[in-house]
């Protein structure tokens, strides 16, 4: 009778290394890497884009504005009192988010603010794009 030898070590470590590449942990099996989630808005003014980064501190983050793209970048860092926590479904690690910037955006007068834990990007409209009133004067013929 002839046997087959299956290479499981082999597979079961390419497993695991696409599951750490894919999910990179933090000790205790938290997931690092997430992304916050978005909200944007428009007026006539503006384009408001806001992000959910609760426990993320202001100096943690970096907005910048490059190539037409708005570019947030972040950390939301675990606390020394975690160790106690029997529980943690909160991800921790650094985050990365792109966007796109419309050719109607002033991108030298993005402006933004961090507030009870989310983050509001104001990204306001050239002038030349904004909705403008005209007064049309009619004459009466008679």
């Amino acid at each position: 009778m002839t046997t087959l030898a299956f290479p499981l070590k082999t597979w079961q470590e390419q497993v695991n290394e696409f599951l750490e590449q894919a999910f990179p942990a933090l000790s205790d099996g938290v997931q690092a890497d997430w992304a916050p989630r978005a909200a944007i808005y428009e007026d006539d003014q503006q384009l408001m884009l806001e992000l959910d980064v609760p426990g993320v501190r202001q100096e943690d983050l970096e907005i910048r504005v490059e190539k037409g793209q708005l570019l947030v970048r972040g950390e939301r860092k675990p606390t020394a009192a975690m160790e106690n926590y029997r529980r943690v479904e909160h991800r921790y690690g650094t985050f990365t988010r792109a966007f796109s910037l419309p050719e109607f955006v002033n991108q030298e007068g993005v402006t933004a603010e961090l507030k009870n834990g989310v983050l509001a990007i104001a990204l306001p409209k050239r002038d030349e794009t904004k909705p403008r009133t005209v007064t049309v004067r009619v004459n009466e013929s008679k």
